[in-house]
């Protein structure tokens, strides 16, 4: 796995470009990681939801228009951690956006939210920090035995 991190909690790390050319890789990344763990359909599906979702908004809402992402993915104990650290940015907590309302009709809805929605809806846990100018999400997966 020549390129990625291995932390002693099964994981792997790597940090990515913050450009949309840079999905390609992370799905790879992702791939070696649900390789590695034997992930289920479902669970596989709601990693690449949620990471293409942050990894997209952090591309459209970056100011500087440049950067990196750190993305990390990790099994502890029956838990799957994924972790996203965009760096040098301003604050912007995903876990305070208002709930979206998806009992509205078509005309009535706002755009935008569905994906931190369905984050919300996949993830059992959903995490915020700004640290050192640093916007840190942390999803949290269970698995089922």
């Amino acid at each position: 796995m020549q390129g990625f991190a291995i932390n002693r909690y099964n994981g792997m790390k790597k940090r990515f470009a913050l450009d949309i050319k840079a999905l390609k890789d992370i799905f790879e990344f992702i791939d070696a990681f649900d390789t590695k763990n034997h992930l289920n359909t479902a669970t596989r599906y709601a990693i690449d939801l949620a990471i293409e979702e942050l990894f997209t908004n952090m591309i459209k809402y970056n100011q500087k228009k440049s950067g990196e992402v750190e993305i990390s993915l990790s099994l502890k104990e029956q838990n799957l951690i994924i972790s996203l650290t965009d760096f040098n940015v301003q604050p912007f907590d995903i876990t305070k956006v208002k709930e979206y309302d998806s009992r509205q009709t078509v005309e009535e809805r706002p755009i935008g939210k569905v994906g931190i929605h369905l984050i919300r809806k996949m993830m059992d846990k959903v995490d915020y920090r700004y640290q050192d100018n640093n916007n840190i999400i942390t999803l949290i997966k269970h698995l089922e035995k």
